[in-house]
């Protein structure tokens, strides 16, 4: 949670974190955007999310959903599709094992690796490009599957983000930091007259790869996860567009 609130603060967003069920409600209608993240989940939570979500839905808030070892047990994934039926979400960004433990109930012939290890991916980015596409199309919404590419889709347009550090999967909530960035650049794009979702979330990625990259340049080879951490949060402080543009690649597939 901690390095969630930095990454949002570091790029010049205002978060609030909140847990409670007597306030998420009154809290989802003063915010831009909603930002769910299961990953310390438990009774009490799950029916705080649920009312958020809910609020969020009536409300017209976007909010986005970070499925956190969806496949892990069956609670956290039951409550993962309670969230996706009834709040509907804006975005979804999970890496591959959780997108495709959410596509599971469709049956896709590449849904066969959900496993995962705690938050952890056991499959590849690519893997669950048909996934992620599904989810959109089902969904109606855009989804982001990271990893060592990110893929963002709305189900019609696709687009890969290319570039990050391998390090990142070893630093303890930086893909939860990223979906929170994700959060953000979506309240930005709901506050303008151009509304563009998928841009907010391909945009999001892109600026969090080239950040990583920036915090690997300024550390240089040797870094470990420790410092790397504390880069990060820097680089998303820092950022400049011609860093994204040196530092990352982004290509719509067709």
């Amino acid at each position: 949670m901690s390095m969630n609130a930095n990454a949002l603060l570091a790029i010049g967003a205002s978060p609030a974190m909140v847990h409670g069920k007597e306030e998420v409600e009154e809290f989802v209608c003063l915010a831009s955007a909603l930002y769910v993240n299961v990953g310390t989940l438990d009774g009490a939570r799950r029916e705080a999310m649920m009312l958020a979500v809910r609020k969020a839905k009536e409300a017209g808030v976007p909010w986005v959903l970070d499925p956190v070892a969806a496949g892990g047990t069956k609670h956290r994934l039951d409550a993962c599709l309670q969230l996706l039926d009834e709040g509907k979400p804006t975005v979804v960004r999970g890496n591959p094992s959780e997108m495709l433990a959410l596509t599971r109930r469709y049956n896709l012939s590449n849904s066969n690796d959900d496993s995962s290890r705690g938050p952890d991916s056991t499959a590849a980015s690519n893997d669950a490009l048909t996934a992620a596409k599904v989810l959109a199309q089902k969904m109606k919404c855009v989804v982001a599957v990271t990893g060592e590419v990110d893929y963002v889709t709305d189900g019609t347009r696709t687009f890969a983000v290319y570039g990050g550090d391998v390090i990142c999967t070893l630093v303890t909530a930086a893909g939860c930091s990223l979906s929170a960035v994700v959060a953000a650049f979506v309240a930005s794009s709901a506050g303008s007259k151009d509304c563009d979702y998928l841009g907010a979330a391909v945009a999001a990625c892109a600026a969090f790869s080239a950040a990583a990259g920036l915090a690997r340049e300024r550390l240089g080879k040797g870094a470990g996860p420790g410092s790397f951490h504390v880069a990060l949060i820097d680089a998303l402080h820092t950022i400049t567009e011609d860093d994204v543009q040196r530092l990352t690649r982004i290509e719509e597939l067709v």
